[in-house]
C-alpha cells in the first residue's frame, strides 16, 4: 500500500506528536486502550478488551487483552500503559496535548492511576468526562516502550528492532523520501491488519497527483495535494470523496505584540473580513464560512449567536484603538506555511491582506515558511498574525475550546484569560448537558466576541481520493480519521 503523507513526520513519539502527519505514523506504530472505528469515528476496544464505569461515572477500570505483546515478543502489561501515561503527563513533557489529561484526578499531585495487576488499569477522573474513551484512543495515550526510552534517550525511535504496540513496525525512515511500515505479527489483531507493507511517501503535490493517476500511489487524503483549479472538475469523479468533518481554518493573533495587544485592534481585524468572499476566492466556494469557533455537528453542543462581519463597526473599533489619519497603523506580517499545490494558506493570506487594506486601509506583508519552521515560530510566538487550522481530535466541543486554555500548548497566541479557563473548568464539573452547553457557549462567546485572539474563517471538510474498484477499507467519518491498518488494495 502506497500513501502520501504530504510532509515528513516531525516525530512519531506519542508524547511529542502534534501534526496530522505525525498522528498517522504514530497511530500505526503504537496503540492505546481504545482505538477509533473507521466507520463511526467512535472509540472501540484496543489494547483493552473491556472496561467498567463506576456509578458516579468518574472511575474507569480497564482490562487488557490476554497475551498482549510488543512487536519484539515481550509482554505488554498495565504497567506499560501506566508508565507511558506518566511520561506524557510529566511536567517536563513538551507535548502540546498534555493538558488534555487534566481530567485525571490528582492525589497530592500524583495522577490517580492504579495497576492492581498486570491486566488492570484503574483511572480516577476529577469529574464525569463523556469523551474520555475518545482521549484513550488518541495516539498520545498509546503504549510506548518506556524502558527503551529511558535507556536510549531522545533517539529511541532509531532503535532496531523498535518495540511497537500497534499494527505496524517501523522498517525504514528516509528523510524527505518515505517511511516504510511492515505488519506487526505480534499485534493482537494482526489477522485483520490488511496490508503487509505500507509506504508513506514525502513528495510535492505535482508528483503526488501524477503518481496517483499512474496508480503508483493508492490514495490521496490531503486536499493540499489537489490543485485548486481542478477541485470542481474532480468533485464529479467517482474517485473524489468529500464529507462533513470537524475542522476549522482560522487566524491566530499574537496578542503579546503591539498593536495586537489592543482588543479594539483585534476586533477591527475580525469584523473586517468578508468570509463569503474569502471562501469563494480561497477554496472556490467549497467550504462554509465560520460564524463560530466550534464547527456545526459537534456532539453535545448547540452553538450560540453568529459572529458576522461588519465593516462600519470594524472601522469604528480601529478608530477607538487610536489609529487613523494622524496615527498610521504599524506594519504587521501575516505568517503562513507552505501547503502544497493549492496553496490554501498562501491564498488565504493574500485575501486577508487585500481585505484588510480595502476595508481598514492598513498595510500588511506576507511571509511564507516551511511547515515545521512555521510551527516552531508559532509556538515561540515569533509572528504577528498566522494562518491556522485545527482538526478535532474527538467529537466534543472541548477539542476546540480547550486549545485556547491559558496553559494549553496548542494556544500559541499568548492569550491568557482566567474567566475563560474558569468557564471551561466549571463546564467540566456539570452533569447536566444543558448547563454544560450553556457554560461552553459562554466561553466561546468570550473567545470570539469579546477577546478575539483567534478569528474563525471557514469550516473544513473531510476528503480522500481513491478508486473504489482498487482500494477499500477507508470510510468518511466526522473525525476524518482513517486507520492505515484497515486500508487495502483489492
Amino acid at each position: 500500500l502506497t500513501l502520501i503523507n504530504v510532509l515528513d513526520s516531525a516525530s512519531s513519539d506519542p508524547a511529542l506528536i502534534s501534526g496530522v502527519e505525525d498522528f498517522r505514523v504514530a497511530r500505526a506504530l503504537f496503540e492505546g486502550l481504545t482505538r477509533i472505528d473507521p466507520r463511526t469515528a467512535q472509540a472501540v476496544p484496543g489494547l483493552a478488551e473491556s472496561w467498567t464505569l463506576s456509578g458516579d461515572e468518574k472511575t474507569y477500570t480497564f482490562v487488557l487483552r490476554e497475551g498482549l505483546k510488543w512487536s519484539t515478543g515481550a509482554p505488554i502489561n498495565s504497567q506499560d500503559l501506566y508508565r507511558s501515561w506518566l511520561r506524557f503527563l510529566d511536567n517536563k513533557s513538551v507535548s502540546p496535548y498534555r493538558s488534555l489529561l487534566d481530567v485525571i484526578k490528582r492525589v497530592d499531585g500524583v495522577p490517580a492511576i492504579h495497576t492492581p495487576d498486570d491486566r488492570s488499569l484503574v483511572v480516577e477522573l476529577e469529574q464525569k468526562t463523556p469523551y474520555f474513551l475518545d482521549l484513550c484512543a488518541m495516539a498520545t495515550m498509546a503504549a510506548a516502550p518506556v524502558d527503551l526510552i529511558e535507556k536510549a534517550g531522545p533517539q529511541w525511535l532509531k532503535t532496531k528492532p523498535l518495540p511497537c504496540s500497534g499494527p505496524y513496525t517501523l522498517v525504514d525512515w528516509r528523510l524527505n523520501d518515505r517511511i516504510r511500515l511492515k505488519r506487526n505479527p505480534n499485534y493482537w489483531d494482526a489477522a485483520n491488519t490488511q496490508s503487509e507493507t505500507v509506504d508513506l511517501l514525502v513528495c510535492g503535490p505535482n508528483t503526488a497527483f501524477n503518481l496517483y493517476h499512474s496508480e503508483a500511489v493508492d490514495l490521496i487524503w490531503d486536499k493540499s495535494m489537489i490543485p485548486t483549479e481542478l477541485t470542481q472538475a474532480l468533485s464529479d469523479s467517482p474517485n473524489y470523496h468529500a464529507f462533513p468533518s470537524l475542522g476549522i481554518y482560522f487566524v491566530r493573533l499574537n496578542i503579546t505584540r503591539p498593536p495586537l495587544d489592543n482588543i479594539n485592534v483585534r476586533k477591527a481585524l475580525a469584523l473586517a473580513i468578508d468570509k463569503e468572499r474569502l471562501v469563494q476566492r480561497v477554496v472556490l466556494g467549497q467550504h462554509v464560512p465560520a460564524t463560530r469557533f466550534v464547527p456545526p455537528g459537534t456532539d453535545r453542543y448547540a452553538s450560540g449567536l453568529s459572529f458576522i462581519s461588519n465593516i462600519p463597526k470594524a472601522k469604528q473599533a480601529l478608530k477607538e484603538a487610536g489609529y487613523g489619519e494622524n496615527q498610521p497603523f504599524p506594519s504587521l506580517e501575516i505568517l503562513f506555511p507552505s501547503s502544497g499545490a493549492n496553496s490554501i494558506f498562501e491564498n488565504m493570506a493574500v485575501e486577508l491582506r487585500d481585505q484588510w487594506k480595502e476595508h481598514l486601509g492598513v498595510e500588511l506583508s506576507l511571509r511564507r515558511m516551511e511547515k515545521q519552521v512555521f510551527f516552531a515560530n508559532q509556538k515561540k510566538l515569533n509572528y504577528d498574525i498566522s494562518c491556522s487550522t485545527w482538526l478535532g481530535d474527538y467529537n466534543d466541543p472541548t477539542t476546540f475550546l480547550d486549545i485556547m486554555l491559558s496553559k494549553s500548548g496548542n494556544n500559541r497566541t499568548g492569550w491568557k484569560k482566567a474567566d475563560y479557563d474558569a468557564l471551561l473548568k466549571e463546564a467540566a464539573r456539570q452533569n447536566r448537558e444543558q448547563q454544560r452547553t450553556h457554560l461552553l457557549r459562554k466561553a466561546e462567546d468570550l473567545l470570539i466576541f469579546d477577546e478575539c485572539p483567534v478569528i474563525p474563517l471557514y469550516y473544513d471538510s473531510g476528503f480522500f481520493m481513491i478508486d473504489p474498484d482498487r482500494i477499500g477499507g477507508i470510510y468518511p467519518n466526522i473525525l476524518a480519521t482513517h486507520p492505515i491498518r484497515r486500508i487495502f488494495r483489492r
